[in-house]
This record gives C-alpha cells, structure tokens and sequence, in this order.
C-alpha cells in the first residue's frame, strides 16, 4: 500500500477504515462479532456494516473458477 492505491489501484477509507478499491465493481464491510475455532477450522461471524453494488456483474463462483476444494 502506498499513498491513496494498492498495487496502482486507488483506494478511499472505508467505513471501517479498511481500503475500498474505488474501480471495485462491489464491496462489502464487515466488523466481527464472534469465532470459535473448530479443530482445523475456525467459524468467524460477522456484520455486515456497509455494501455498494456499483452496476452489473456475475457471482465468482468454485465452479466457475480455476481452483478446487478438496475438502
């Protein structure tokens, strides 16, 4: 991070102050209220505190994504 981008991409502060990618096509915020570690896992809820859909796009899905999971 450096000044106002990220690898060249700007950023403004979000309401969190987490960095908000301004060419990001949506975002979300979060703050979290509670995890639980669960043997290798850990279950993290959160609050969503601020999300902007800023036109139209389409889900990242596994399926439709070069990676898999395996477990």
């Amino acid at each position: 991070m450096r000044g106002d981008t990220i690898n060249g991409e700007p950023f403004v502060p979000g309401v969190t102050r987490a960095p908000v990618l301004k060419n990001a096509r949506a975002y979300c915020e979060c703050v979290v209220r509670q995890s639980c570690a669960l043997g290798d896992h850990t279950v993290v809820v959160m609050e969503v505190v601020e999300a902007e859909c800023r036109g139209e796009t389409s889900p990242l899905t596994v399926t439709g994504s070069p990676w898999q999971y395996g477990g």
